[in-house]
């Protein structure tokens, strides 16, 4: 019965990624992530609600921009507020517990003695650039920040990044940052002392 339950579940999981790649839209986008939390979130014994993705069709495919004006993909994400602080990195670590282990501020990111704090606690669906590759390389924090004011983006979290790649991941194969020719910023944590 058990090995039943995984396969529907990977089963039902795979067809909102293909839902997905195939149309890229507020309903697929909603599917995929109430899918994902109910999958996951039930592994950390947590039911995590998924509203309707409240973007337009417009919205979601107007391109993000980096520094210099070029445009990048963006994907949708929905951020629940039970992952938006310390407590939220714990249970990501228990909803994933395959990515526990990668050192951060000499500590694990994911695990209960967690040093990440977050700059800012915004949730719901938040579009995020949606590249392998780090996309504004040879920048400095303070022009990240400046850049980011005016276009009006948030700096990325690190559980916005993790959650990001893993659709990333479900999409195109790679996570972001595969391969290591870059590591992404993110100006929305900070690891204690800085």
């Amino acid at each position: 019965m058990y090995s039943s339950s995984l396969q529907q579940n990977s089963e039902r999981r795979m067809e909102t990624i293909r839902a997905l790649k195939e149309h890229y839209t507020p309903e697929t986008i909603t599917a995929y992530w109430r899918t994902r939390f109910e999958i996951e979130g039930a592994r950390a014994g947590v039911d995590i609600a998924v509203p309707e993705c409240d973007w337009t069709h417009g919205e979601i495919a107007r391109p993000m921009v980096r520094i210099g004006g070029r445009e990048l993909e963006g994907r949708m994400i929905y951020l629940p507020k039970e992952l938006t602080d310390k407590p939220g990195l714990v249970l990501l670590g228990r909803m994933y517990p395959g990515l526990k282990g990668e050192k951060s501020e000499e500590s694990y990111t994911l695990e209960k003695d967690t040093q990440v704090t977050n700059v800012h606690d915004t949730y719901g669906w938040i579009k995020v650039e949606a590249t392998g590759v780090a996309p504004n390389r040879d920048t400095t924090e303070e022009q990240l920040r400046t850049f980011a004011d005016e276009q009006g983006y948030l700096m990325q979290r690190e559980v916005v990044y993790v959650l990001a790649s893993l659709a990333s991941k479900d999409s195109t194969g790679k996570f972001f940052d595969e391969g290591g020719r870059t590591w992404s910023r993110l100006g929305g944590s900070r690891g204690e002392g800085g």
